[in-house]
């Protein structure tokens, strides 16, 4: 187990003013709630010298009356796919939403148990590759398990406080655990391979394998650290 001194912020405000300087910014336009910061709730800290310029780091699925969704890519590349729909316990679940209890199942098939706490749906559409893409979260300091049968093609991510698990074609459990001021992520794997990047750490990814269990700490977020997960320019070429 890898234990980690530092927090993964993930908040997109942390931005402004050094980076964002006109607050407004983070207003969507289709955005007709009262919310000052629309994309906050759809930000996935990342470092942006990640290989891999798939994946995103910001989605917004509120375009065209919610039919599309708007994703920016670590690759700098902005592109809007359409938007697919997710059941929880058969009926339409809302992107942004937690959920506890029941099944979230996905339009590819692959599906979601939430054996204990939340789960968070974070989004689901066509990426610029028309290739499905699903995310989903666990809320920063709560504890839950959940297990996930994905089928299909499709990317598929799921987001804690402590890593982020990417996967195609496979089975495998997620736990957080509080422990004191440090939250645990737990990956283990059943079917399949998972990708468990170590957010607090660097860009690289442990393969794990079925039967195997990877698992990462890091410090609570309700813990006054300092703030580290701001993208940085793109390098000169």
């Amino acid at each position: 187990m890898k234990t980690s001194r530092q927090i993964i912020e993930q908040h997109l405000a942390d931005l402004y003013p050094q980076y964002i300087t006109n607050a407004r910014t983070f207003k969507c336009p289709a955005d007709r709630t009262s919310a000052t910061n629309s994309y906050d709730p759809f930000y996935i800290g990342r470092f942006f010298a990640e290989e891999d310029g798939q994946k995103v780091f910001l989605v917004c699925p509120r375009h065209n009356r919610g039919q599309k969704t708007v994703g920016a890519y670590l690759s700098y590349a902005v592109d809007i796919g359409k938007s697919s729909d997710v059941l929880w316990s058969g009926l339409p679940a809302k992107y942004g939403e937690v959920y506890s209890g029941g099944t979230l199942q996905f339009a590819d098939g692959t599906t979601v148990e939430i054996t204990s706490g939340r789960v968070g749906l974070l989004a689901s559409f066509l990426d610029n590759e028309k290739k499905l893409y699903h995310i989903i979260y666990t809320p920063e300091g709560e504890e839950g398990s959940f297990t996930v049968n994905h089928e299909g093609n499709s990317r598929f991510e799921v987001i804690t406080p402590a890593v982020i698990a990417g996967v195609e074609g496979t089975r495998f459990i997620v736990r957080n655990v509080l422990t004191g001021n440090y939250i645990t992520s737990s990956v283990a794997v059943l079917e399949g391979v998972v990708k468990v990047q170590d957010r607090s750490e660097d860009t690289s990814a442990s393969v794990v394998k079925p039967n195997q269990t990877q698992a990462v700490s890091v410090v609570s977020e309700t813990d006054n650290i300092t703030k580290k997960w701001v993208p940085r320019k793109p390098k000169k070429k």
